[in-house]
């Protein structure tokens, strides 16, 4: 182990001055988004951040990093990049474990489940922790190959931890994952930059936007949507839907909007470099995900003051709704009970800044990224210290 830095919070647990960030990619979406944020505020603490990526394609970040974090990808340690899939993993894998001797980090971190078989591969042997992180919930599945589930099962109780964002997440991988312990629940944090922002959404004139954000695919239920913006607001011109994203759906949706007479009136807008300044100027966001790892749109209209009504889904939205005091949360795939809350907050402008206001602030109390980076450093220090005496733990597991 290259050392630990003396815990400043407090306790005796020590805390990782040298971290490994493993990652796919490093284009725009959630585990990227969360990746950044994370080296970010380490590398803010002083301490020394890498992120290593497994893309072997177009470089650069697409969030902006700190100075103190380090960009590497694996394609630089590799001789040549085979066409192969299998031979092209096999040397990712070699490529990997050559960095992590050479860096010698407290703690490697690693992101979705192909790079934390892999991490878990390479790092195989080596006395340096590693804790690997699932980003979606077990009903994201049926999207993997059976292979993948099968190396999962497999390799996952060799990782000093695992990483999930919901409570509902950490109970359904402990069934599914027998053996791997701890499971560990920590959310994804509320950006810096937003915890601190005096952006709010408006609610002053009459009619406004519904705002969807998030990748244009079927687990997205878009169609959903499509149907219940109808059902509520057919009559009612003063509203308009907006879904921003791109994906593979974009021609079919966009037929749907058009089959249901209200084109104009829902716009698939594509992607935006201002996602905040969208949601800001909406007046109600709505999530339809079949299932989700953490819902990050959500939590940043949360965050700006927007009311949000969302599917009950396997993970995320629920938790994020407390209990229903700061979303609006309606039985997953209920189009018409979808429409009957859209219909009411927008009948009740009291209603909607009402809702916004608790869920500003239920957010900030609960997901600053200084919360959350504590829960992290907890995990870590637990690791660090397995092989000193050390009092008993207080951590929370899911």
């Amino acid at each position: 182990m290259s050392g630990a830095l003396a815990a400043p919070f407090g306790n005796d647990l020590p805390v990782a001055r040298r971290i490994v960030l493993v990652i796919g990619s490093t284009t725009k979406g959630g585990a990227e988004r969360v990746a950044a944020t994370l080296a970010n505020a380490w590398a803010e603490q002083g301490r020394t951040v890498w992120i290593l990526s497994s893309f072997l394609g177009a470089r650069g970040s697409f969030y902006k990093l700190h100075a103190g974090v380090s960009l590497l990808y694996l394609a630089d340690g590799m001789a040549r990049q085979p066409r192969d899939r299998w031979l092209a993993a096999l040397y990712k894998l070699r490529a990997l474990r050559r960095l992590i001797l050479r860096i010698n980090p407290d703690v490697t971190l690693s992101f979705l489940t192909n790079v934390n078989i892999m991490a878990i591969a390479a790092q195989a042997g080596l006395k340096v922790p590693l804790v690997v992180s699932e980003r979606t919930d077990t009903a994201g599945d049926v999207d993997k190959p059976l292979s993948l589930r099968l190396a999962r099962v497999l390799s996952y109780p060799l990782a000093d931890a695992l990483v999930v964002q919901t409570a509902a997440a950490a109970e359904r991988y402990g069934k599914r994952l027998r053996g791997v312990a701890p499971i560990v629940v920590i959310p994804n944090p509320l950006p810096d930059a937003l915890m601190t922002s005096s952006v709010r959404a408006g609610h002053a004139r009459s009619g406004g936007t519904v705002i969807a954000m998030g990748r244009l695919s079927a687990e997205k239920g878009y169609a959903a949507l499509i149907q219940a913006f109808r059902a509520a607001f057919a009559g009612d011109p003063t509203w308009c839907l907006q879904i921003w994203g791109e994906g593979p759906l974009r021609t079919q949706l966009q037929a749907e909007i058009d089959a249901v007479g209200l084109t104009g009136r829902i716009q698939l807008c594509g992607q935006t470099e201002e996602p905040w300044a969208a949601l800001a100027a909406a007046q109600i966001f709505v999530m339809t995900s079949q299932y989700e790892g953490f819902p990050n749109a959500m939590l940043e209209a949360m965050a700006l003051g927007l009311p949000c009504i969302a599917f009950d889904c396997p993970t995320g939205p629920s938790e994020l709704a407390d209990e229903g005091r700061t979303a609006v949360i309606v039985p997953l795939n209920d189009i018409d009970g979808l429409a009957e809350e859209l219909r009411k907050l927008a009948a009740n402008r009291v209603a909607r800044e009402q809702l916004g206001l608790r869920a500003a602030a239920f957010v900030r109390e609960q997901l600053s990224e200084a919360i959350v980076l504590a829960k992290w450093d907890a995990i870590f220090g637990e690791i660090l210290s397995r092989d000193a005496p050390a009092a008993p733990s207080s951590l929370q597991r899911g």
